[in-house]
């Protein structure tokens, strides 16, 4: 997959500049990425660049099997299997502090507590093009700015995912089969959910917590959520949402649910609640 921004270019440039120590070894025994940016074995990133996934990871009893603690780091892996052997606390990809760019894809992550996290991220975190299946939650962030796309999120024992950000956009991905909700949002202040196929997910399709600003929205838009066990889309104390031209149809209990929302404007518009 090509490099698609201009922040790209310059990550190729600090890659090619930077010296990065080959076969240091931390306390875990995690080795640092290599400076040609080929990676085929769990590793720390710790300098700035573009990484690629070489070759399939398979039953690691890593903690963290891809450790990303640069600012600015794209990390394709080339359709490439992360796996785990399912303990508690262990995370495929994780960035524990960004506050710069981190962009992660074309990857499968498996059998992880969290197949992805990003924690405590000030900057933009890019999830595109994954398959996170068969974890407690596939994609897990508390990221600032999260930008999840085009991926594949299914058969988790938790949430497909579970983010809280202050702005993001959650774009045309299939979340399906996990066994609590398909998209748990808790604090999603401002952005779209848009484009998805949610459903067969074991509670609510999407759960939304929003408490932004008032000049805030966030936008529920020409989604399919149907076949879930609680609600297809459940609100609770949001500021500003509007739900428009989504098919919602086939779950268990409400199509839309809004609870503990005295003051908040819900606008619901052009959806399809027949099916």
């Amino acid at each position: 997959m090509p490099l698609k921004r201009p922040l790209a270019v310059a990550l190729v440039r600090m890659m090619v500049l930077s010296v990065v120590g080959v076969g240091m070894l931390f306390g875990t025994g995690v080795a640092l990425a290599q400076s040609n940016g080929e990676i085929d074995s769990c590793t720390t990133i710790t300098e700035n660049g573009a990484y690629e996934l070489t070759e399939d990871i398979e039953n690691s009893e890593q903690k963290y099997c891809i450790k990303i603690e640069a600012e600015r780091v794209e990390l394709n892996g080339n359709g490439h299997l992360i796996d785990g052997v399912g303990e508690d606390n262990t995370v495929g990809v994780y960035v524990p502090d960004a506050n710069g760019a981190v962009e992660i894809y074309n990857l499968e992550v498996t059998n992880w507590d969290e197949g992805i996290r990003a924690d405590n991220t000030n900057g933009e975190i890019i999830v595109e093009d994954v398959i996170a299946h068969h974890n407690k939650d596939g994609v897990k962030s508390f990221a600032i700015d999260l930008r999840l796309r085009d991926s594949e999120i299914y058969n988790n024992s938790d949430d497909g995912i579970h983010a809280s950000a202050d702005s993001g956009s959650i774009y045309n991905n299939t979340v399906y089969a996990n066994e609590e909700d398909g998209m748990y949002l808790p604090v999603f202040e401002d952005g779209g959910v848009s484009s998805n196929v949610v459903r067969n997910n074991g509670d609510d399709g999407l759960y939304l917590r929003h408490i932004g600003q008032t000049d805030f929205r966030v936008i529920v838009e020409g989604n399919t959520i149907k076949r879930n066990a609680d609600d297809g889309i459940h609100l609770n104390d949001v500021e500003r949402v509007t739900i428009r031209d989504n098919t919602i149809c086939d779950n268990e209990d409400n199509a839309i649910y809004v609870a503990d929302t005295p003051d908040g404007e819900v606008t619901k518009r052009n959806n399809d609640l027949s099916c």
